[in-house]
């Protein structure tokens, strides 16, 4: 994602450890390296801060875990803040 400044990457990277934040696999593991996504998308009213992007896993698959775990992600974020 373009949009996304490189001190901002570097630290939801830093953050995951280099594990995707729904599912947990390590990056190690894929073909691909992992990406940075918005939890919440953009175009649903979205921003692009920290508490707001993920590393994940690429590919067809994910795509499915991340409609599972979203909300899940979610509330868990919002319990860490508090």
């Amino acid at each position: 994602m373009s949009d996304i400044d490189a001190a901002l990457r570097d630290l939801v990277r830093l953050r995951a450890a280099g594990l995707c934040e729904y599912c947990r696999i390590s990056e190690r593991f894929t073909l691909v390296e992992h990406e940075i996504d918005h939890v919440i998308a953009v175009k649903h009213g979205g921003r692009t801060i920290a508490e707001n992007l993920a590393l994940t896993a690429s590919g067809r698959v994910t795509v499915r875990l991340l409609r599972m775990n979203r909300t899940a992600r979610i509330k868990e974020r919002q319990l860490l803040q508090h």
